[in-house]
């Protein structure tokens, strides 16, 4: 489906009345992603760290249909999200926030329909999700995947900069894990050195490792030192 929809439908201009921007997508070889909303940004999040999610696209798609009273509209969905999981139906979704779905729930009802109509004849699914679904009931985990997004490109970024860059810490680290199999970040660290520059060094690459999945942990539980961790 996305071989069909590679560019988006609409371009998001920069809005005053929210924040809209772009995104740096890891998972799409840094392809830029705009949002035009904080929510939407969150949302995107989740997608880069979400391992069942292929690829996606904002504003993927015009869908045309006409209302009630004959009048034609074109409505653009939010994303169009492909998934790597064979079990799992592509998505068109709809990011809004709850006080909004509630307040114009009459004025939406139509497109929504309309929306859910083209995905049945395409084989996708529609969905609309609110706050409630995207920070609410993964608030921890959304806040250790922002956290963590800052490492995942970090040799990169040394390199890019003209730095050098020793990858020994994190050699070290896995050789260390697998010794251990399952470990607090804390108790990997003092096994390893009391040098605490070197420390510092290779809390920076747990992060690393962490955030590129190469190290397992709860990412449904606050990160911190005491966090435990596993290779698998």
């Amino acid at each position: 489906m996305l071989r069909i929809f590679k560019k988006r439908a609409r371009e998001i201009g920069y809005k005053y009345s929210s924040l809209s921007g772009y995104f740096v997508s890891k998972k799409q070889q840094n392809e830029i992603i705009q949002f035009e909303s904080a929510l939407e940004r969150d949302y995107i999040y989740l997608l880069e760290f979400n391992p069942s999610v292929l690829s996606y696209l904002e504003q993927p798609l015009s869908i045309f249909y006409t209302d009630s009273r004959n009048k034609k509209h074109k409505y653009t969905p939010d994303f169009l999200v492909i998934y790597s999981d064979n079990n799992i139906q592509d998505t068109l979704v709809e990011i809004k926030y709850h006080e909004d779905l509630t307040s114009n729930s009459l004025i939406y009802k139509e497109k929504f329909q309309a929306a859910d109509k083209f995905c049945k004849k395409n084989n996708l699914t529609f969905v609309i999700l609110s706050e409630r679904e995207i920070r609410d009931s993964n608030q921890e985990y959304l806040n250790n995947i922002k956290f963590l997004s800052a490492y995942r490109d970090a040799f990169e970024v040394f390199e890019k900069n003209g730095h050098e860059v020793d990858d020994k810490g994190v050699f070290s680290l896995l050789n260390r894990i697998n010794v251990l199999k399952n470990c607090s970040i804390i108790y990997l660290i003092d096994s390893l050195t009391d040098n605490e520059y070197y420390r510092a060094e290779l809390i920076y690459c747990i992060w690393y490792l962490i955030a590129n999945r190469y190290v397992k942990c709860d990412l449904n539980k606050k990160l911190n030192l005491s966090t435990m961790i596993w290779v698998s």
